[in-house]
């Protein structure tokens, strides 16, 4: 063999070495300078390792490869740093502490595939964060504009729509609109869908998912012209079942909203989603504008109704292209953003860069954080932001005001507890109770699902328990108001901070058993109980039984049962309400009967006086007289009496006839 074959078989092999395989980027293998070194000496030692003068030289990047099929380090140096400066429009996710950014938009004719984490285990500086590259995570396809929600079990990522192109052709390709990426495996795939109505292509929507495991994407635009972007909006609800993996176009009525994309979408505990900001279309023909960000819009999960709401509070420029997170405590912050252009060519800032929306109230309202313009970032879009325990960690971008991209060097750390703009990460600063992880296709679990891996997507949520104070605490239910207090030994001896334990009663002792340690994440031992005394109000060592035994114990776990109260015999009242109607209607008639037979009575004595007025008066007529003003005089005195009433009935008619 020549030296000009050994040399061109050794540039061979390290052009299709894995480490170049992945750069997509047409390589000249005549070029002297690249063919001038062996592969051991410049690419790789004897092990197969990328030798030491080419991670030297290669700077910016942690390489993540297996070591299985790439028989390479678990670290080395990379030449993709110019990718991660040009990347926006993408999607973000936080997975077992790796905040990984994927898909994107960097130039007309480049797109991006490749798969980077950031380490959020250790600590860094928001300006000189190091990435990492998983190559057998790399998407099989180009997309930007899309969203991604994560599976309820955390084990999978679904990638719907966006701008979706061949890798090989680069030629825009629909034929598959759901992607779904296994964490566990690092591998993408092509679902399944068991239904045909799987919706028309769409960009710029944004999916949640409820806790049934039914991911939402409502509206959306649908760039019909691929030369022009030109294309029309929607406002329709369309479900993915995850489990089915079926798709469904909700039929509702009411209170539709108008056509809308761009916007921020984030689900509440009790299902409820939160809609606002982005593009939309008021009527047919009429030209896209942006939302008024005070005109919310709420899609209830366990209804399906659509529900309006005008939020009050600062007032918050309209924008598209911007962030939302949901924190723990039901507060949604923006970040980010850009007017909005019928051309595309003039996209501009917005104010304020941040703002908070509080869904706690009956009606939401907007504030501006008094420090959030200081040490602010520049003001961008297009980017992503996670929440990850009290930090909101912003990736990438497009600067309005520059018009550049923002540089892959520099990430910004938002303190939420704080609100403050630092420049510090670190992994147990403030840990919350909950964390939720939003980007800008934000997806929100409502409650925590079976056994999280601390897996959230840049749509999705992990989990993180810390604990609560104060540890004990009495609430007194014999007031009109019931009322919270805090006895004031309470903290004295007290046991860890735990949960998961149970509580029981017994005598004056409530004795608490096993748990979960929120601080030290570490089970309860089961050689400790902890013993707290309910009439000292004190933490005691020692269990004694006959202590001030009380005439009655009560037993109460994690999951206390409730006797109700007794409710009222309510029969007997309405049979007695019901007798006494009767006897009232009886009563009535039977004065009405009377009455008529008195006036009849009286009309036959007018005409029998009538008729005999010429005759003396005799001893019959006034006897009769007589009855007859009895008659009244007992017909007045009511109809309680009716044996009088009989009686003067008898008295009128004369001696009965047997």
């Amino acid at each position: 063999m020549t030296k000009t074959e050994t040399t061109n078989t050794f540039s061979q092999e390290i052009k299709d070495h894995p480490l170049f395989m992945s750069i997509d980027e047409e390589i000249d293998a005549k070029e002297k300078e690249f063919t001038s070194e062996t592969p051991q000496d410049s690419v790789v030692n004897e092990l197969h390792y990328l030798s030491e003068t080419v991670q030297q030289q290669f700077a910016g990047f942690t390489f993540m490869a297996n070591s299985v099929n790439f028989h390479l380090e678990n670290k080395m140096k990379l030449t993709k740093k110019r990718r991660m400066q040009t990347i926006y429009l993408h999607n973000s996710a936080i997975i077992d502490d790796k905040l990984l950014v994927f898909s994107g938009y960097t130039n007309i004719t480049d797109d991006t595939y490749e798969l980077f984490y950031l380490d959020l285990s250790t600590s860094f500086d928001n300006d000189n964060p190091t990435w990492a590259l998983i190559p057998e995570g790399s998407l099989p396809i180009y997309t930007y504009r899309s969203t991604t929600v994560l599976s309820l079990d955390n084990s999978t990522i679904y990638l719907y729509g966006g701008f979706m192109r061949d890798k090989n052709t680069l030629d825009y390709n629909y034929s598959n609109l759901v992607y779904t990426y296994d964490y566990l495996t690092s591998t993408w795939s092509t679902p399944k869908i068991g239904d045909d109505s799987v919706p028309p292509p769409r960009q710029d929507m944004r999916g949640v998912i409820d806790d049934s495991g039914i991911i939402y994407i409502f509206g959306g635009f649908n760039a019909t012209n691929l030369t022009s972007f030109s294309g029309r909006l929607f406002n329709d609800m369309n479900a993915l079942n995850t489990v089915s993996n079926t798709w469904t176009t909700l039929i509702i009525s009411g209170n539709i909203p108008n056509l809308c994309d761009q916007y921020a979408a984030n689900i509440l505990p009790d299902g409820i989603i939160v809609y606002f900001g982005g593009v939309e279309q008021v009527s047919v023909g009429a030209n896209f504008t942006l939302a008024n960000m005070n005109k919310i819009k709420l899609f209830d999960t366990n209804t399906y109704e659509w529900s309006r709401m005008d939020a009050t509070g600062d007032e918050i420029d309209p924008r598209m292209y911007f962030s939302s997170v949901l924190t723990q405590d039901g507060y949604i912050i923006i970040f980010g953003g850009c007017t909005y252009s019928a051309t595309g060519t003039s996209f501009s800032s917005v104010f304020p860069k941040l703002a908070t929306l509080d869904t706690n109230k009956d009606i939401f309202e907007w504030s501006i954080p008094s420090d959030s313009e200081v040490n602010s970032p520049p003001s961008i879009y297009g980017h992503t932001a996670n929440l990850y325990n009290d930090f909101m960690i912003i990736t990438f971008g497009y600067d309005a005001d520059t018009q550049l991209y923002s540089s892959s060097s520099q990430v910004y750390l938002y303190n939420i507890k704080s609100n403050k703009w630092v420049t510090t990460f670190s992994p147990t600063e403030n840990k919350p109770t909950l964390t939720t992880t939003i980007a800008t296709a934000p997806v929100y679990a409502p409650k925590p699902k079976k056994d999280f891996k601390l897996l959230a997507i840049g749509l999705g949520l992990s989990t993180s328990f810390s604990s609560v104070f104060p540890k004990l605490a009495t609430l007194d239910t014999n007031k009109d108001i019931f009322e919270w207090s805090i006895p004031s030994d309470s903290e004295v001896n007290s046991p860890p901070s735990i949960y998961g334990h149970t509580a029981n009663l017994y005598n004056d002792f409530m004795i608490i058993t096993f748990g979960y340690d929120a601080d030290t994440q570490l089970y309860s031992s089961s050689s400790q109980v902890y013993l707290y005394n309910i009439k000292s109000n004190k933490w005691v060592t020692t269990f004694s039984p006959t202590e001030n035994k009380p005439t009655l114990t009560t037993t109460i776990a994690t999951a206390p049962v409730y006797a109700p109260k007794p409710k009222k015999d309510f029969k007997l009242l309405a049979i007695g309400l019901g007798l006494s109607a009767v006897f009232l209607i009886s009563c009535i008639f039977i004065s009405i009967f009377v009455v008529r037979r008195i006036r009849q009575t009286n009309d036959n004595d007018v005409k029998q006086t009538s008729d005999n007025d010429a005759k003396p008066t005799s001893d019959n007529d006034v006897k009769q007289t007589s009855d007859n003003d009895d008659l009244r005089n007992t017909i007045r005195e009511g109809c309680s009496m009716p044996q009088r009433i009989e009686t003067a009935l008898d008295a009128k008619k004369g001696p009965r006839k047997y």
